[in-house]
């Protein structure tokens, strides 16, 4: 009986990791897709959809747009993905005394849109 109930938790946990991944790839595609800056205002209304914060930066590490400031991990080690498709939540990580998952985007430059990357901070509370 015990072995079930690790394994059903084993398994619920990577339902709820499933469907958060497959929720941000789809507002990751909304905003990468779309033909709107991402701007604060974008990412402020993303962040009351989805829970998740959001930081745009230039290749420089300069932001350009955030749904609110956060002191950004060191970047070093985090592999961008190059399509919303290939979005994976990434370990815990802490900002500001609170966890979050990450995932990182590659965002092409389009019209008003520079290129950067789009940090997308997921709060381990919420899963």
């Amino acid at each position: 009986m015990c072995v079930v109930s690790v394994l059903n938790a084993v398994l619920a946990t990577a339902r709820a990791k499933s469907q958060i991944e497959e929720q941000l790839q789809g507002v990751a595609a909304t905003l990468t897709e779309s033909s709107f800056p991402l701007t604060d205002m974008v990412l402020r209304q993303m962040h009351g959809l989805s829970g998740a914060e959001f930081v745009f930066i230039d290749p420089a590490g300069q932001v350009l747009a955030a749904s609110r400031r956060l002191e950004l991990p060191a970047d070093g080690n985090s592999t961008a993905a190059d399509d919303w498709h290939q979005l994976r939540l990434g370990p815990p990580i802490e900002i500001s005394g609170q966890q979050y998952f990450q995932m990182l985007l590659t965002v092409s430059g389009r019209g008003l849109q520079p290129s950067g990357r789009l940090h997308i901070f997921y709060p381990v509370r919420f899963w």
